[in-house]
């Protein structure tokens, strides 16, 4: 791997989890915060908006950071037509949330169910895509969660920004 040994992985996530945690309480004790009170706790709706758009955004950036290097890998592509096929993620996204920005409230709230459940599908077949599936399918699963985010995302800002306490 590209850090050595496990120890020093270990300690550079611990490192990372450390300075997140501490960016997240120095901003809780600010004077005029960036995030609302309790914007990681999910009991609340606040909270539980802000926790599903930290766990989407890990695995848009998973898949973004791992996609590219697996058609390199298994598929045998060059660089350049791998960042171009990983698009497909972003165009489904953008196109997504342009579709559903405009639709009233009532059917975008079903969509904070099916945008994270296409989101887990594609995952789910992306990971099977590796052993046995064809760049076809990295292109269906690449639709599914790009759709997926597109289609959740601005439905769950806007319940954040519904929730946060007046002020936040």
């Amino acid at each position: 791997g590209n850090v050595g040994t496990l120890w020093i992985a270990l300690v550079l996530v611990a490192g990372g989890l450390a300075l997140t945690a501490g960016a997240f309480l120095r901003d809780s004790r600010a004077e005029d915060p960036l995030l609302p009170r309790r914007a990681l706790v999910p009991d609340r709706p606040v909270g539980l908006s802000y926790c599903t758009i930290l766990l989407l955004s890990c695995v848009t950036a998973t898949v973004s950071v791992y996609v590219p290097l697996t058609l390199q890998r298994v598929f045998d592509f060059t660089p350049l037509p791998a960042g171009y096929f990983h698009t497909i993620m972003a165009m489904a996204w953008t196109c997504g949330s342009v579709l559903v920005a405009r639709l009233p409230r009532e059917p975008t709230d079903r969509l904070l169910v099916i945008g994270p459940a296409a989101m887990t599908l594609g995952s789910i077949g992306l990971a099977l895509s590796v052993g046995w599936g064809s760049t076809w399918w990295v292109a269906v699963t690449l639709l599914l969660v790009g759709g997926g985010m597109g289609a959740c995302f601005v439905p769950l800002s806007s319940l954040a920004m519904r929730a946060a306490a007046r002020g936040e």
